[in-house]
């Protein structure tokens, strides 16, 4: 699925009485992609963006600096990109270039979904893909705050989490000028915190595991990079040792955060939800409805998941 983009004249722009210079293109997809789909479906990789008159805000960090972009969908193929210049800056290309990249990662436009849906001829998960063509898995914008994200959904609805993770970055990161966002949050900032600081940002039980999270990758530097060249199995194991990381919790980073698409964050929903589709209400473990997944769906169970779980709550299957 190649992207590409196509350069509009450079304009002016206000947001809260500050003046932005921006830079507006456009992003083509070969297949149809939903933004709204996506962006709601219950994901972990990154607390979900501020939702603005048309489309989302989001901050990308491209090397040493962090960029304001705006993305609104304008047809089922075609996005409207607008990238705010917090400072002077003539390597318009680059950045240009460098956003196409980190939105097509982060979103999942680069997902091959027509393979996805041609490969499955169940009529439960076609009911699903039917209904919510083009939603798609996301990538984390930071690994550190998709492993704070991941360690928030332990008992938590989505809105729950998110509000929590607005209310840590709002409480100890540094606001942008003009616009709603925040600077990323690091481990060093959440380890230095009182615990009871973390606790009034409704984390409650979880900020102790936050906290700890946030030490362990504050002394390890190169925890990220360790994980990644692990196999999933490996990587797994390694999570499971960190106070606070459970199964569900564990899958959850491996598939939003490390990208492991076969991984299955399996809760009590997901539990249910197999169990009444496919094994007529038999009561299940949650490694049953792993192994489910992985002998089912593949390298796509992380995938199906979401569908199912979309379509469930809605009433599809």
């Amino acid at each position: 699925m190649e992207s590409r983009f196509f350069p509009i004249q450079m304009k002016s722009s206000r947001s809260s009485k500050i003046s932005h210079e921006k830079i507006e293109d456009e992003l083509i997809l070969d297949t149809p992609y939903s933004l709204d789909l996506t962006i709601n479906s219950g994901h972990s990789s990154f607390p979900a963006p501020t939702k603005m008159k048309q489309g989302y805000l989001f901050l990308i960090p491209l090397e040493s600096e962090n960029y304001p972009v705006s993305i609104s969908q304008k047809s089922p193929k075609i996005f409207q990109i607008k990238i705010y210049l917090l400072q002077e800056n003539h390597e318009e290309s680059r950045i240009r270039l460098q956003v196409k990249q980190k939105l097509t990662s982060i979103l999942g436009f680069d997902e091959k979904l027509d393979d996805f849906y041609g490969e499955f001829s169940d009529s439960k998960i076609k009911k699903c893909m039917v209904q919510y063509r083009g939603m798609s898995l996301t990538k984390p914008i930071d690994l550190f705050e998709s492993l704070t994200c991941s360690v928030l959904t332990q008992n938590c609805s989505i809105e729950q989490w998110t509000r929590v993770v607005r209310a840590i970055k709002k409480n100890f990161c540094t606001k942008l000028a003009g616009f709603d966002l925040h600077s990323f949050l690091t481990p060093e900032c959440l380890c230095s915190q009182d615990l009871d600081s973390i606790r009034e940002c409704k984390a409650g039980y979880r900020a102790e595991y936050l906290q700890l999270c946030a030490c362990m990758v504050k002394n390890n530097p190169r925890f990220f990079q360790d994980l990644k060249a692990r196999s999933r199995v490996d990587a797994k194991q390694e999570l499971l040792k960190i106070k606070g990381i459970g199964n569900k919790v564990a899958n959850m980073f491996l598939l939003y955060g490390l990208g492991f698409k076969e991984a299955v964050p399996v809760d009590r929903w997901i539990l249910r939800i197999v169990s009444r589709v496919y094994f007529n209400g038999k009561k299940l473990k949650h490694e049953e409805v792993e192994t489910f997944f992985l002998d089912t769906f593949g390298t796509w169970g992380g995938l199906a998941q979401v569908y199912l779980f979309q379509g469930a709550r809605d009433g599809i299957i």
